[in-house]
């Protein structure tokens, strides 16, 4: 239907107005012959606009263009309302729709009408249509955001923020989700990144997020029929081999549904609203709770047979990966999985529980109210003193976390983080959870400081002019006026041919500089950068340091990568300058013990104080220049008497950050608030210089590194008992009570894991020091026959293939390489706390 081509109204000025918006209008359909949205129109497409309306109103002043803006709205709203009741979205003549908003644009862009006009009509535009209407309506909105945003964004963007939070309201998370996408890229894409808008300064939580559920346990009769498992998926369960359950009684690990339905979804009520967690009462329940589900978790997952053993296809996993080659997932995309909202029919939860997407997204909240138990502990307390203008209502100053809670909550976390590993693609779906619940705390930390101000200012004009003009002056060097009486001319005279021709043939002039030669320049570099006294000679110094390390490592990368790979920090590259002969040379004096058949990496595991490095320490003096410890990288500072790259390398947290970004971690992680990581080129360096490397990881990390199918050898190391072990903890005095209890209370479990799980090939009782060495050394090479009567334990593969190794051994170089490589050597057995 055309527009009205007439406007009448009580006022001469507003109907003055509405007929120039019919002429604007009908100018508009003869610059713009489609019915879409693009192209839009601009003010080069009118002539004369803002004469033609000043002569109606008369040229006002801005603080008193409040009559007229209430004039321009109201002829505006009157043919947009006729134009919206007439015509319908999917009408080719609703292009009139697109053209009056743009026209409008202009004029508020020009200030002749009020800022917020487009978006008060395209507000009531959303309300007038249906879902796909307002789809439509967006996708104008998404073609003019630059240009509807660009200015007097101040005065518009409660309108924008109303408007899409009441579209938001009205799409379904479930159905609607792309738009909902739409709508707050669109959100993101018009608010600056520090805007309060929506930050919730209040601390208000989603409490109408409420979770419905049955109270009462329905009879069986009353249940839901559900058809018989197909014989497809009979067959693939009956091929999944569930995680060993050896020692445990089947019965422990069922837990009735019904029982437990009501304690699970009631955890719901606790995610929408952690602050009820202040209630000692509740918090007690909470823990109790959690326990359960989290237990009822890990049963489901075993009695369904959800983690599956690598399969043959997979085995080449992690040289793929280390090649940065991308593997398809043959057990289902679980990241497409997505529901807003999981139903809570007591029929489904048996089978709800058995999902791994389902026990995520449930393990996720967890984890978000775990860190919101430990920000409350004292420790993250006393980390908010520094903030000067505080947000009282996110930091709870007047609710602290006991020890005991925090240790639960922690101990929780751990078992949680466990839990998420072991399922397929764990350890890649953990680490970008943890990604993200990392960089949540900054803007957590941000609300806590009220919010300040992110952006910097612009730079002003004269700046930056005076900023050019003062280059301009460094630029332009005067030339300098000399006497000819005082010039040394020698110049001029003609050079010896000779002298020229070896000038020329001088190797500097074409072949590299050694690289020692470096080293110096290097050193004495930053010895510039520390004795500089103001920040122009520090940025001097800096500048000539990072151009010496520059060309070092170009060199070191054509001469020599060995040497190259050693650098994992650009700002330290001393590794770089040592000959691999001097790092060893203590370990290669003496005669070299022979390496055994299976050179794969030896990865030593075990509880904290059962003597792992000790034990470590006895094989390398066993065993000359057949083992070398991986070193591993940790964030804590070096402790007196540590000496750097024997135990620990000592880097800060970014660098481990930035190795993992380069795929150069193989396993990570964090203790007590500090982050331990192994290197893969580390491990590279030293299987390139013919040596088996050992590696001394806690069983959760072993655990890591065998998911991402590392190729290793992995040994747990077991105390003779407890109580031996607790007496080993008392010997380290900065061990306090709670913390040798703690430790004896995860060895337990530890102790107790390794007899039930398939990823130890051998357990070593560290009750002497070389009856334990001798078994670890019969282990590596194969032997069965272990001198000193220490207890080996191996699983039944590994015993096969160490005694096939044995008896190939025997066959080509008879017994006597056991016999050289065995030196009487005995060392008393240090203290080991990590």
């Amino acid at each position: 239907m055309p527009a009205p081509q007439d406007f009448r109204h009580e006022l001469p000025q507003v109907e003055e107005f509405g007929q120039l918006l019919l002429q604007l209008l009908h100018e508009a359909e003869a610059i713009k012959d489609t019915s879409d949205i693009e192209p839009p129109l601009t003010s080069s497409d009118f002539e004369d606009l803002k004469p033609r309306v000043t002569t109606i109103f008369g040229n006002l002043p801005l603080n008193k263009r409040v009559r007229q803006y209430a004039m321009t709205e109201g002829a505006a709203r009157a043919i947009f309302n006729q134009l919206v009741k007439t015509t319908e979205i999917s009408s080719p003549d609703f292009v009139k729709i697109w053209n009056l908003l743009d026209i409008l644009s202009i004029l508020c862009d020009n200030e002749l009408c009020d800022a917020a006009l487009v978006f008060w009509l395209v507000e009531e535009l959303l309300d007038s249509q249906t879902t796909d209407g307002c789809a439509k309506i967006f996708d104008f909105l998404e073609s003019r955001r630059e240009r509807l945003t660009a200015k007097h964004f101040k005065l518009k963007h409660l309108v924008i923020l109303r408007s899409c939070n009441e579209l938001l309201r009205r799409l379904s998370r479930a159905q609607d989700t792309s738009f909902c996408g739409r709508v707050f890229i669109f959100l993101f894409q018009s608010f600056p990144l520090g805007d309060k808008s929506s930050v919730n300064l209040r601390g208000e939580y989603h409490v109408e997020n409420v979770t419905t559920y049955d109270n009462e346990a329905v009879n069986t009769a009353e249940k839901m029929d559900v058809d018989e498992t197909s014989s497809a998926s009979a067959t693939a369960r009956e091929r999944a081999t569930p995680i060993a359950t050896k020692g445990r009684d089947a019965k422990d690990d069922t837990i009735d549904m019904d029982t437990f339905y009501p304690i699970f979804w009631a955890l719901q009520d606790i995610f929408s609203q952690p602050k009820k967690l202040f209630d000692p009462d509740v918090l007690e329940q909470f823990k109790k709770s959690l326990s359960i589900a989290v237990k009822a978790m890990k049963a489901h997952t075993v009695r369904k047979g959800n983690i599956l053993p690598k399969s043959s296809d997979e085995s080449k996993q992690f040289s793929k990966k280390k090649s940065g080659e991308k593997e398809e997932d043959e057990k289902g995309d679980l990241s497409n999985a997505f529901n807003p909202k999981y139903l809570t029919s007591r029929d489904l939860f048996e089978l709800e529980i058995s999902d791994i997407s389902f026990q995520r997204h449930v393990l996720v909240q967890a984890l978000i109210v775990m860190d919101f138990l430990i920000s409350l502990s004292g420790p993250e307390k006393e980390k908010l003193a520094g903030i000067t203008k505080k947000n009282q209502s996110v930091i709870y100053q007047d609710h602290t976390l006991s020890r005991e809670d925090t240790q639960w909550a922690l101990d929780m976390r751990r078992t949680i983080q466990e839990f998420l590993i072991e399922g397929p693609e764990g350890a890649f779906f953990y680490r970008m959870v943890e990604s993200i619940l990392s960089r949540d705390k900054n803007w957590v930390r941000w609300k806590m400081e009220s919010c300040p101000p992110i952006e910097l200012p612009p730079l002003p004009a004269e700046s930056f002019v005076s900023s050019k003009s003062a280059i301009q002056r460094i630029a332009n060097k005067r030339p300098k006026i000399s006497h000819g009486a005082s010039m040394d001319l020698s110049f001029l005279q003609p050079p010896d041919p000779k002298t020229m021709w070896d000038k020329y043939k001088d190797p500097k002039r074409y072949k590299l500089p050694d690289l020692k030669t470096y080293e110096k320049k290097i050193a004495n570099a930053k010895f510039d950068v520390e004795m500089a006294t103001n920040d122009e000679e520090r940025a001097e110094a800096e500048e000539v340091l990072a151009a010496q390390t520059w060309r070092a490592m170009r060199i070191a990368a054509s001469q020599s990568i060995a040497k190259f790979d050693k650098v994992e920090d650009y700002r330290s590259v001393d590794a770089m300058f040592k000959d691999p002969v001097e790092d060893e040379e203590e370990e290669d004096a003496g005669p070299k013990a022979p390496l055994p058949k299976d050179t794969r990496s030896l990865v030593i595991s075990g509880p904290s104080g059962v003597g792992k490095t000790s034990l470590i320490n006895e094989l390398l003096k066993k065993y000359p220049g057949v083992f070398k410890l991986v070193p591993r990288l940790t964030s804590r500072k070096q402790a007196d008497g540590e000496v750097r790259g024997a135990v620990y390398d000592f880097v800060s947290k970014a660098d481990i950050n930035s190795l993992m970004d380069r795929d150069q971690i193989i396993e990570f992680e964090d203790i007590d608030e500090h982050t331990y990581a192994t290197s893969r080129t580390k491990i590279d360096s030293i299987e390139d210089s013919g040596k088996v490397p050992v590696l001394r990881l806690s069983p959760v990390s072993a655990q890591s590194i065998k998911d991402w199918d590392y190729p290793a050898r992995f040994v747990f190391i077991s105390p003779p008992n407890v109580d031996e072990l607790q007496n080993r903890l008392r010997n380290d005095p900065s061990l306090t009570d709670d913390k040798i209890s703690a430790c004896v209370k995860e060895a337990e479990e530890q102790l107790k894991d390794a007899g039930e799980g398939s990823l130890f090939e051998a357990t070593i009782m560290n009750d002497k020091l070389e009856d334990a060495c001798a078994s670890l050394g019969a282990f590596v090479y194969g032997g069965e026959e272990v001198q000193g009567g220490g207890d080996l334990e191996m699983d039944d593969d590994a015993a096969a293939a160490d005694s096939n190794n044995m008896k190939e051994e025997e066959d080509e170089n008879g017994d006597q390489a056991s016999a050289e490589t065995a030196p009487d050597t005995k060392a008393p057995e240090p203290m080991e706390t990590g």
